[in-house]
């Protein structure tokens, strides 16, 4: 493929990544909303006709129970709400109706989703710059390619044209050598003679 394909390619799967941890974070948010309205309702329903102790104590479901166990051993309905009482109770629903700030566990878990996407922006970021030097450094080597196969072509067509100015060099070298000789005589059966006949026919050129 391409040399900028698996830039691109990993380019496209942080891209992905990152939405998907975007979405995430606000499914997070929405839990932690849907959360907040669970648990001020469980609220509110055990601050109804209960005084201030019992809406403390219903923050846990095991003293809450408790709470309940002494409410049955005593006739709290016989017992008329005090001043104190009905003030604490009031204060106790406006603070009910009031929206709770979120929780550390919650602060933790948003501040690692947010620090997480800058992460993942910073990433996102270094891959396009990446991408980006991997195109330039693509269009410059197609650069240099086509120089270095320009230069291969003449080279190559230097070579060629200086084999064959050898040959011809060689071939007239021969021819030269050839000429120098005397004429082979149809008596002549030496060994000598017979080379000479060999070259003068032109049995040794190439």
């Amino acid at each position: 493929g391409p040399p900028g394909g698996d830039g691109e390619a990993q380019l496209e799967e942080l891209q992905r990544s990152l939405k998907a941890k975007r979405a995430l974070c606000e499914q997070l948010h929405e839990e932690i909303a849907a959360v907040r309205a669970e648990r001020d309702g469980a609220k509110s329903a055990c601050l109804a006709g209960v005084n201030a102790a019992k809406a403390q104590m219903a923050r846990m479901a095991a003293e809450l129970r408790a709470l309940n166990a002494r409410a049955r051993t005593v006739d709290v309905s016989a017992l008329g709400p005090t001043a104190e009482a009905e003030e604490e109770e009031g204060e106790e629903q406006q603070e009910a109706a009031r929206p709770r700030p979120p929780s550390e566990e919650e602060r933790s878990r948003l501040e690692a989703l947010r620090l997480e996407a800058r992460l993942m922006r910073h990433e996102l970021s270094k891959w396009r710059h990446q991408a980006e030097s991997l195109e330039s450094e693509r269009v410059g080597q197609e650069r240099e390619i086509a120089y270095l196969k320009a230069q291969l072509a003449h080279a190559r067509d230097v070579l060629e044209s200086t084999r064959h100015a050898v040959r011809h060099h060689e071939v007239e070298r021969k021819l030269r050598e050839v000429s120098l000789l005397p004429l082979p005589t149809e008596a002549s059966g030496s060994p000598d003679s017979r080379l000479d006949l060999r070259l003068w026919q032109g049995s040794d050129l190439r």
